[in-house]
Protein backbone atom coordinates (compact mmCIF):
# COMPACT_ATOMS: atom_id res chain seq x y z
CA UNK A 1 0.00 0.00 0.00
CA UNK A 2 1.27 3.49 -0.81
CA UNK A 3 2.38 5.65 2.10
CA UNK A 4 0.74 8.81 0.77
CA UNK A 5 -2.94 9.39 0.00
CA UNK A 6 -4.13 9.56 -3.61
CA UNK A 7 -5.86 12.82 -4.52
CA UNK A 8 -5.05 13.08 -8.25
CA UNK A 9 -5.81 10.70 -11.10
CA UNK A 10 -2.23 11.13 -12.33
CA UNK A 11 -0.95 9.72 -9.02
CA UNK A 12 -2.70 6.36 -9.46
CA UNK A 13 -0.39 3.41 -10.13
CA UNK A 14 -2.11 0.82 -12.32
CA UNK A 15 -1.61 -2.93 -12.56
CA UNK A 16 -2.81 -4.76 -15.69
CA UNK A 17 -5.10 -7.68 -16.50
CA UNK A 18 -4.68 -8.98 -20.05
CA UNK A 19 -7.53 -10.69 -21.85
CA UNK A 20 -8.84 -11.13 -25.40
CA UNK A 21 -10.24 -8.09 -27.19
CA UNK A 22 -13.69 -9.68 -27.48
CA UNK A 23 -13.95 -10.50 -23.76
CA UNK A 24 -14.77 -7.02 -22.50
CA UNK A 25 -15.27 -3.47 -23.70
CA UNK A 26 -15.55 -1.07 -20.77
CA UNK A 27 -16.96 1.82 -22.79
CA UNK A 28 -19.94 -0.36 -23.67
CA UNK A 29 -20.52 -2.54 -20.63
CA UNK A 30 -20.26 0.27 -18.05
CA UNK A 31 -22.89 2.37 -19.84
CA UNK A 32 -25.32 -0.22 -21.20
CA UNK A 33 -27.94 -0.15 -18.46
CA UNK A 34 -26.43 -2.41 -15.79
CA UNK A 35 -24.42 -0.10 -13.53
CA UNK A 36 -25.30 3.57 -13.32
CA UNK A 37 -22.60 5.41 -11.37
CA UNK A 38 -19.47 4.93 -13.48
CA UNK A 39 -17.60 8.05 -14.64
CA UNK A 40 -14.90 8.47 -17.24
CA UNK A 41 -12.54 11.30 -16.33
CA UNK A 42 -9.06 11.67 -17.86
CA UNK A 43 -9.57 8.32 -19.66
CA UNK A 44 -10.09 6.59 -16.31
CA UNK A 45 -13.35 4.88 -15.43
CA UNK A 46 -14.11 5.17 -11.72
CA UNK A 47 -16.91 4.30 -9.32
CA UNK A 48 -17.23 3.90 -5.56
CA UNK A 49 -17.42 0.28 -4.48
CA UNK A 50 -17.91 -0.81 -0.87
CA UNK A 51 -15.41 1.28 1.15
CA UNK A 52 -13.30 2.51 -1.77
CA UNK A 53 -13.08 3.39 -5.44
CA UNK A 54 -12.45 1.11 -8.42
CA UNK A 55 -10.39 2.79 -11.15
CA UNK A 56 -10.18 1.20 -14.61
CA UNK A 57 -8.57 2.05 -17.92
CA UNK A 58 -8.71 0.04 -21.15
CA UNK A 59 -6.21 -0.09 -24.00
CA UNK A 60 -5.51 -2.36 -26.92
CA UNK A 61 -2.19 -4.18 -27.27
CA UNK A 62 -2.15 -6.24 -30.43
CA UNK A 63 -4.75 -8.97 -30.01
CA UNK A 64 -5.04 -8.32 -26.29
CA UNK A 65 -7.31 -6.06 -24.32
CA UNK A 66 -5.43 -4.58 -21.38
CA UNK A 67 -7.53 -3.63 -18.36
CA UNK A 68 -5.44 -1.34 -16.16
CA UNK A 69 -6.84 -1.40 -12.64
CA UNK A 70 -6.41 0.08 -9.18
CA UNK A 71 -8.49 0.09 -6.01
CA UNK A 72 -8.33 3.08 -3.69
CA UNK A 73 -9.41 2.21 -0.17
CA UNK A 74 -10.86 4.79 2.17
CA UNK A 75 -8.77 4.71 5.34
CA UNK A 76 -10.69 6.51 8.07
CA UNK A 77 -7.78 6.05 10.46
CA UNK A 78 -5.39 7.79 8.05
CA UNK A 79 -7.98 10.20 6.59
CA UNK A 80 -7.64 9.65 2.86
CA UNK A 81 -7.71 7.30 -0.12
CA UNK A 82 -4.86 4.80 -0.20
CA UNK A 83 -4.03 2.35 -2.94
CA UNK A 84 -4.26 -1.34 -2.04
CA UNK A 85 -1.91 -4.04 -3.33
CA UNK A 86 -2.07 -5.07 -6.99
CA UNK A 87 -3.16 -8.55 -5.91
CA UNK A 88 -6.12 -7.27 -3.87
CA UNK A 89 -7.07 -4.85 -6.65
CA UNK A 90 -7.05 -7.67 -9.22
CA UNK A 91 -9.24 -9.78 -6.93
CA UNK A 92 -11.82 -7.00 -6.56
CA UNK A 93 -11.86 -6.06 -10.25
CA UNK A 94 -11.94 -9.65 -11.55
CA UNK A 95 -14.89 -10.37 -9.26
CA UNK A 96 -16.79 -7.23 -10.27
CA UNK A 97 -16.23 -7.74 -14.02
CA UNK A 98 -16.97 -11.49 -13.78
CA UNK A 99 -13.73 -12.25 -15.61
CA UNK A 100 -13.83 -15.94 -14.63
CA UNK A 101 -16.57 -16.34 -17.27
CA UNK A 102 -15.34 -16.64 -20.87
CA UNK A 103 -17.51 -14.41 -23.03
CA UNK A 104 -15.87 -15.66 -26.23
CA UNK A 105 -16.86 -19.26 -25.34
CA UNK A 106 -20.43 -18.18 -24.67
CA UNK A 107 -20.47 -16.15 -27.88
CA UNK A 108 -19.26 -19.14 -29.90
CA UNK A 109 -22.06 -21.25 -28.42
CA UNK A 110 -24.77 -18.63 -29.09
CA UNK A 111 -23.63 -18.22 -32.69
CA UNK A 112 -23.87 -22.00 -33.24
CA UNK A 113 -27.38 -22.42 -31.84
CA UNK A 114 -28.71 -19.09 -33.16
CA UNK A 115 -27.85 -18.22 -36.75
CA UNK A 116 -29.09 -14.67 -36.21
CA UNK A 117 -26.88 -13.92 -33.23
CA UNK A 118 -24.39 -11.06 -33.83
CA UNK A 119 -20.94 -12.23 -34.90
CA UNK A 120 -17.84 -11.14 -32.99
CA UNK A 121 -15.60 -8.46 -34.40
CA UNK A 122 -13.40 -5.81 -32.90
CA UNK A 123 -14.72 -2.26 -32.67
CA UNK A 124 -12.60 0.49 -31.22
CA UNK A 125 -14.90 3.22 -29.96
CA UNK A 126 -14.31 6.70 -28.71
CA UNK A 127 -16.26 7.70 -25.62
CA UNK A 128 -19.25 9.34 -27.29
CA UNK A 129 -19.40 7.04 -30.33
CA UNK A 130 -22.54 4.98 -30.80
CA UNK A 131 -21.91 1.24 -30.57
CA UNK A 132 -22.85 -0.79 -33.65
CA UNK A 133 -25.31 -3.68 -33.55
CA UNK A 134 -22.61 -6.19 -32.62
CA UNK A 135 -22.75 -5.74 -28.84
CA UNK A 136 -18.98 -6.18 -28.61
CA UNK A 137 -17.46 -7.04 -25.21
CA UNK A 138 -20.72 -6.94 -23.21
CA UNK A 139 -20.83 -9.14 -20.13
CA UNK A 140 -22.96 -9.30 -16.98
CA UNK A 141 -21.28 -7.56 -14.05
CA UNK A 142 -21.15 -8.96 -10.52
CA UNK A 143 -22.86 -6.11 -8.69
CA UNK A 144 -23.98 -5.48 -5.14
CA UNK A 145 -27.57 -6.81 -4.79
CA UNK A 146 -28.72 -3.88 -2.62
CA UNK A 147 -27.49 -1.19 -5.01
CA UNK A 148 -28.93 -3.12 -7.95
CA UNK A 149 -32.33 -3.38 -6.23
CA UNK A 150 -32.56 0.35 -5.49
CA UNK A 151 -31.12 1.32 -8.90
CA UNK A 152 -33.77 -0.64 -10.76
CA UNK A 153 -36.57 0.68 -8.55
CA UNK A 154 -35.32 4.10 -9.67
CA UNK A 155 -35.21 2.90 -13.30
CA UNK A 156 -39.01 2.76 -13.59
CA UNK A 157 -40.05 4.95 -16.56
CA UNK A 158 -36.57 6.51 -16.72
CA UNK A 159 -33.74 6.65 -19.26
CA UNK A 160 -30.15 5.65 -18.46
CA UNK A 161 -28.89 9.21 -18.03
CA UNK A 162 -31.67 10.11 -15.61
CA UNK A 163 -31.19 6.87 -13.64
CA UNK A 164 -27.47 7.64 -13.37
CA UNK A 165 -28.15 11.14 -12.07
CA UNK A 166 -30.61 9.89 -9.45
CA UNK A 167 -28.35 7.06 -8.25
CA UNK A 168 -25.55 9.60 -7.97
CA UNK A 169 -27.82 11.98 -6.05
CA UNK A 170 -28.76 9.20 -3.62
CA UNK A 171 -25.07 8.56 -2.91
CA UNK A 172 -24.34 12.25 -2.35
CA UNK A 173 -27.35 12.67 -0.08
CA UNK A 174 -27.07 9.56 2.10
CA UNK A 175 -23.80 7.73 1.32
CA UNK A 176 -20.53 8.06 3.22
CA UNK A 177 -17.93 10.50 1.95
CA UNK A 178 -14.88 8.56 0.72
CA UNK A 179 -12.63 11.31 -0.59
CA UNK A 180 -11.82 13.43 -3.64
CA UNK A 181 -9.65 12.95 -6.71
CA UNK A 182 -8.86 16.13 -8.63
CA UNK A 183 -11.70 17.83 -6.71
CA UNK A 184 -14.24 15.22 -7.85
CA UNK A 185 -16.02 13.88 -4.71
CA UNK A 186 -16.80 10.19 -4.22
CA UNK A 187 -19.52 8.81 -1.95
CA UNK A 188 -20.50 5.24 -1.19
CA UNK A 189 -23.90 3.94 -2.26
CA UNK A 190 -26.03 4.19 0.92
CA UNK A 191 -27.01 1.05 2.80
CA UNK A 192 -30.34 0.97 4.70
CA UNK A 193 -28.69 2.11 7.95
CA UNK A 194 -27.24 5.18 6.19
CA UNK A 195 -30.75 6.61 5.79
CA UNK A 196 -31.11 6.92 9.58
CA UNK A 197 -30.39 10.38 10.92
CA UNK A 198 -28.15 10.92 13.92
CA UNK A 199 -29.82 9.55 17.04
CA UNK A 200 -32.57 7.75 15.12
CA UNK A 201 -33.30 4.08 15.65
CA UNK A 202 -36.06 3.96 13.06
CA UNK A 203 -36.91 5.76 9.84
CA UNK A 204 -39.24 8.74 9.74
CA UNK A 205 -40.98 7.60 6.55
CA UNK A 206 -42.79 10.89 5.97
CA UNK A 207 -39.60 12.93 6.23
CA UNK A 208 -37.51 10.53 4.11
CA UNK A 209 -40.11 10.43 1.36
CA UNK A 210 -40.35 14.24 1.39
CA UNK A 211 -36.55 14.52 1.12
CA UNK A 212 -36.41 12.08 -1.78
CA UNK A 213 -39.19 13.89 -3.62
CA UNK A 214 -37.34 17.17 -3.17
CA UNK A 215 -34.23 15.51 -4.60
CA UNK A 216 -36.15 14.59 -7.76
CA UNK A 217 -37.21 10.96 -7.22
CA UNK A 218 -40.92 11.64 -7.73
CA UNK A 219 -43.31 8.75 -7.02
CA UNK A 220 -40.30 6.43 -6.61
CA UNK A 221 -39.54 8.21 -3.31
CA UNK A 222 -42.26 6.19 -1.59
CA UNK A 223 -40.92 2.91 -3.01
CA UNK A 224 -37.37 3.66 -1.88
CA UNK A 225 -38.29 4.85 1.62
CA UNK A 226 -40.55 1.85 2.24
CA UNK A 227 -37.95 -0.60 0.91
CA UNK A 228 -35.28 0.93 3.16
CA UNK A 229 -37.65 0.66 6.11
CA UNK A 230 -38.41 -3.01 5.39
CA UNK A 231 -34.69 -3.86 5.54
CA UNK A 232 -34.21 -1.91 8.76
CA UNK A 233 -37.15 -3.63 10.45
CA UNK A 234 -36.17 -7.16 9.38
CA UNK A 235 -32.42 -7.90 9.21
CA UNK A 236 -33.14 -11.33 7.72
CA UNK A 237 -34.11 -9.62 4.45
CA UNK A 238 -30.52 -8.38 4.03
CA UNK A 239 -29.16 -11.90 4.55
CA UNK A 240 -31.65 -13.38 2.10
CA UNK A 241 -30.91 -10.72 -0.54
CA UNK A 242 -27.23 -11.68 -0.43
CA UNK A 243 -27.80 -15.46 -0.31
CA UNK A 244 -27.90 -17.98 -3.16
CA UNK A 245 -31.42 -18.80 -4.34
CA UNK A 246 -32.95 -20.54 -7.35
CA UNK A 247 -34.48 -18.36 -10.06
CA UNK A 248 -38.12 -18.55 -9.00
CA UNK A 249 -37.39 -18.12 -5.27
CA UNK A 250 -35.21 -15.12 -6.04
CA UNK A 251 -37.89 -13.44 -8.15
CA UNK A 252 -40.61 -14.21 -5.59
CA UNK A 253 -38.45 -12.65 -2.87
CA UNK A 254 -37.67 -9.51 -4.89
CA UNK A 255 -41.36 -8.99 -5.70
CA UNK A 256 -41.97 -8.39 -1.98
CA UNK A 257 -40.55 -4.89 -2.27
CA UNK A 258 -42.60 -1.87 -3.41
CA UNK A 259 -41.89 -0.73 -6.95
CA UNK A 260 -40.57 -4.15 -8.01
CA UNK A 261 -42.58 -5.59 -10.88
CA UNK A 262 -41.70 -8.57 -13.11
CA UNK A 263 -39.16 -6.69 -15.25
CA UNK A 264 -37.37 -5.03 -12.31
CA UNK A 265 -37.26 -8.35 -10.45
CA UNK A 266 -35.70 -10.06 -13.48
CA UNK A 267 -33.09 -7.30 -13.87
CA UNK A 268 -32.10 -7.37 -10.19
CA UNK A 269 -31.97 -11.18 -10.16
CA UNK A 270 -29.78 -11.28 -13.28
CA UNK A 271 -27.45 -8.35 -12.58
CA UNK A 272 -27.34 -8.32 -8.78
CA UNK A 273 -28.13 -11.85 -7.61
CA UNK A 274 -26.24 -13.94 -10.17
CA UNK A 275 -29.31 -15.54 -11.77
CA UNK A 276 -27.78 -15.71 -15.26
CA UNK A 277 -30.51 -17.85 -16.85
CA UNK A 278 -33.10 -15.09 -16.50
CA UNK A 279 -33.98 -12.88 -19.47
CA UNK A 280 -35.55 -9.55 -18.42
CA UNK A 281 -38.47 -8.74 -20.70
CA UNK A 282 -38.86 -5.14 -21.82
CA UNK A 283 -39.79 -3.18 -24.94
CA UNK A 284 -36.46 -3.96 -26.62
CA UNK A 285 -36.76 -7.71 -26.06
CA UNK A 286 -40.37 -7.64 -27.26
CA UNK A 287 -39.21 -5.89 -30.45
CA UNK A 288 -36.67 -8.69 -30.96
CA UNK A 289 -39.50 -11.23 -30.67
CA UNK A 290 -41.74 -9.31 -33.08
CA UNK A 291 -38.98 -8.72 -35.62
CA UNK A 292 -35.67 -10.58 -35.67
CA UNK A 293 -36.95 -13.72 -33.93
CA UNK A 294 -40.58 -13.78 -35.04
CA UNK A 295 -40.34 -16.99 -37.07
CA UNK A 296 -38.33 -18.78 -34.39
CA UNK A 297 -40.91 -17.74 -31.79
CA UNK A 298 -43.79 -18.99 -33.95
CA UNK A 299 -41.98 -22.30 -34.45
CA UNK A 300 -41.46 -22.57 -30.70
CA UNK A 301 -45.18 -21.93 -30.06
CA UNK A 302 -46.18 -24.62 -32.56
CA UNK A 303 -44.03 -27.17 -30.70
CA UNK A 304 -45.81 -26.65 -27.37
CA UNK A 305 -47.59 -29.85 -26.20
CA UNK A 306 -50.97 -30.45 -27.83
CA UNK A 307 -54.01 -30.30 -25.52
CA UNK A 308 -57.24 -28.30 -25.20
CA UNK A 309 -55.74 -25.66 -22.93
CA UNK A 310 -52.65 -25.20 -25.09
CA UNK A 311 -54.76 -24.81 -28.23
CA UNK A 312 -56.24 -21.57 -26.87
CA UNK A 313 -52.85 -20.56 -25.46
CA UNK A 314 -51.11 -21.01 -28.81
CA UNK A 315 -53.72 -18.89 -30.56
CA UNK A 316 -53.37 -16.10 -27.99
CA UNK A 317 -49.57 -16.19 -28.11
CA UNK A 318 -49.62 -15.80 -31.89
CA UNK A 319 -52.20 -13.00 -31.77
CA UNK A 320 -50.17 -11.11 -29.19
CA UNK A 321 -47.37 -10.58 -31.72
CA UNK A 322 -49.40 -7.75 -33.24
CA UNK A 323 -49.57 -5.90 -29.90
CA UNK A 324 -47.33 -2.86 -29.59
CA UNK A 325 -46.70 -3.39 -25.86
CA UNK A 326 -45.78 -6.69 -24.26
CA UNK A 327 -48.31 -8.16 -21.84
CA UNK A 328 -46.95 -9.15 -18.41
CA UNK A 329 -48.71 -12.50 -18.83
CA UNK A 330 -46.37 -13.27 -21.74
CA UNK A 331 -43.17 -12.86 -19.71
CA UNK A 332 -42.79 -16.54 -18.69
CA UNK A 333 -43.27 -17.71 -22.29
CA UNK A 334 -40.84 -15.23 -23.85
CA UNK A 335 -38.28 -15.97 -21.14
CA UNK A 336 -38.63 -19.72 -21.75
CA UNK A 337 -38.35 -19.22 -25.53
CA UNK A 338 -34.99 -17.46 -25.23
CA UNK A 339 -33.80 -19.90 -22.58
CA UNK A 340 -34.42 -22.81 -24.97
CA UNK A 341 -33.04 -20.89 -27.96
CA UNK A 342 -29.70 -19.90 -26.40
CA UNK A 343 -29.33 -22.58 -23.70
CA UNK A 344 -26.13 -21.30 -22.11
CA UNK A 345 -26.33 -18.09 -20.02
CA UNK A 346 -29.39 -16.64 -21.83
CA UNK A 347 -29.29 -13.57 -19.57
CA UNK A 348 -25.83 -12.74 -20.90
CA UNK A 349 -26.97 -13.27 -24.50
CA UNK A 350 -29.87 -10.87 -23.97
CA UNK A 351 -27.43 -8.27 -22.58
CA UNK A 352 -25.41 -8.42 -25.81
CA UNK A 353 -28.51 -7.72 -27.92
CA UNK A 354 -29.77 -5.06 -25.52
CA UNK A 355 -26.46 -3.15 -25.56
CA UNK A 356 -26.73 -2.88 -29.33
CA UNK A 357 -30.04 -1.00 -28.92
CA UNK A 358 -28.81 1.47 -26.29
CA UNK A 359 -27.74 4.94 -27.37
CA UNK A 360 -24.52 5.53 -25.47
CA UNK A 361 -24.14 9.10 -26.75
CA UNK A 362 -26.01 10.51 -23.77
CA UNK A 363 -23.41 13.05 -22.58
CA UNK A 364 -23.11 11.67 -19.05
CA UNK A 365 -19.36 12.16 -19.15
CA UNK A 366 -19.29 15.58 -20.80
CA UNK A 367 -17.06 18.27 -19.18
CA UNK A 368 -20.19 20.15 -18.10
CA UNK A 369 -21.55 17.04 -16.43
CA UNK A 370 -18.34 16.49 -14.48
CA UNK A 371 -18.42 20.11 -13.26
CA UNK A 372 -22.02 19.59 -12.14
CA UNK A 373 -20.83 16.52 -10.24
CA UNK A 374 -18.35 18.61 -8.25
CA UNK A 375 -21.08 21.04 -7.15
CA UNK A 376 -23.78 18.51 -6.34
CA UNK A 377 -22.81 17.70 -2.73
CA UNK A 378 -23.49 21.20 -1.40
CA UNK A 379 -26.69 21.54 -3.44
CA UNK A 380 -28.03 18.23 -2.11
CA UNK A 381 -27.38 19.39 1.47
CA UNK A 382 -29.37 22.60 0.85
CA UNK A 383 -32.31 20.66 -0.58
CA UNK A 384 -32.40 18.30 2.42
CA UNK A 385 -32.16 21.26 4.80
CA UNK A 386 -35.14 22.90 3.11
CA UNK A 387 -37.22 19.74 3.58
CA UNK A 388 -36.19 19.52 7.25
CA UNK A 389 -37.21 23.15 7.87
CA UNK A 390 -40.54 22.55 6.15
CA UNK A 391 -41.07 19.44 8.28
CA UNK A 392 -40.29 21.44 11.44
CA UNK A 393 -42.84 24.07 10.37
CA UNK A 394 -45.52 21.45 9.79
CA UNK A 395 -44.81 19.92 13.19
CA UNK A 396 -45.01 23.36 14.85
CA UNK A 397 -48.32 24.14 13.14
CA UNK A 398 -49.75 20.78 14.18
CA UNK A 399 -48.71 21.39 17.80
CA UNK A 400 -50.20 24.89 17.78
CA UNK A 401 -53.47 23.70 16.26
CA UNK A 402 -53.62 20.92 18.85
CA UNK A 403 -53.11 23.48 21.66
CA UNK A 404 -55.92 25.63 20.24
CA UNK A 405 -58.28 22.62 20.06
CA UNK A 406 -57.47 21.75 23.70
CA UNK A 407 -58.19 25.33 24.80
CA UNK A 408 -61.51 25.32 22.94
CA UNK A 409 -62.47 22.02 24.57
CA UNK A 410 -61.51 23.39 28.02
CA UNK A 411 -63.64 26.50 27.43
CA UNK A 412 -66.66 24.41 26.41
CA UNK A 413 -66.30 22.19 29.49
CA UNK A 414 -66.01 25.18 31.82
CA UNK A 415 -69.01 26.86 30.19
CA UNK A 416 -71.06 23.71 30.71
CA UNK A 417 -70.22 23.78 34.43
CA UNK A 418 -71.13 27.45 34.72
CA UNK A 419 -67.55 28.63 34.86
CA UNK A 420 -66.75 31.19 32.18
CA UNK A 421 -63.20 32.07 31.37
CA UNK A 422 -61.83 34.11 28.51
CA UNK A 423 -59.07 32.49 26.51
CA UNK A 424 -56.82 34.45 24.22
CA UNK A 425 -56.00 32.30 21.20
CA UNK A 426 -53.24 34.67 20.09
CA UNK A 427 -54.13 34.24 16.44
CA UNK A 428 -52.29 37.44 15.50
CA UNK A 429 -49.09 36.00 16.96
CA UNK A 430 -49.68 32.78 15.03
CA UNK A 431 -49.90 34.72 11.74
CA UNK A 432 -46.68 36.57 12.61
CA UNK A 433 -44.89 33.26 13.18
CA UNK A 434 -46.12 31.94 9.84
CA UNK A 435 -44.72 35.03 8.13
CA UNK A 436 -41.34 34.54 9.83
CA UNK A 437 -41.21 30.91 8.72
CA UNK A 438 -41.84 31.93 5.12
CA UNK A 439 -38.87 34.32 5.30
CA UNK A 440 -36.68 31.58 6.76
CA UNK A 441 -37.73 29.15 4.03
CA UNK A 442 -36.78 31.64 1.31
CA UNK A 443 -33.24 31.83 2.74
CA UNK A 444 -32.53 28.16 2.03
CA UNK A 445 -34.46 27.72 -1.20
CA UNK A 446 -32.19 26.44 -3.93
CA UNK A 447 -33.13 25.71 -7.49
CA UNK A 448 -33.22 21.95 -8.08
CA UNK A 449 -30.61 21.24 -10.81
CA UNK A 450 -31.45 17.57 -11.20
Amino acid sequence: MTITPINKYSHISFATIKTFTDEIHLTTVLRAGQAFRWRKINDIWSCSYENGIICLRERYQGKDMCIDHAFLENRFDLKGLYQVSDYKSKEIVSHYLNLKDSLREYHTHWSKVDGKFPQKRLIKNTLEEKISDVGHGVRILNQNPWETLISFIISSNNNIKRISQLCETLSFAYGNYLGEIDNVPYYSFPKPIDFLKSGQTQIDLTLLEAELRKLGFGYRAKYISNTVNMFLIDEKLWIKLHSTQDDESCIEFLRLFPGVGPKVADCVALMGCGRHDLVPIDTHVWQFVQGKYKQEYLNWISKLPQNDNNSVLKTNLKKSLSNKAVDVKLYPFIRQFFKELWGLKPGWAQAVLFAAKVDLSNGINSPEDVERLKLKASIVDHLKEEVLIKQEEITFEQRLQKDIRIKIEETEIKQETGIKQEIDYEMDSYEDLASQRKKRRRLVQTKNPF
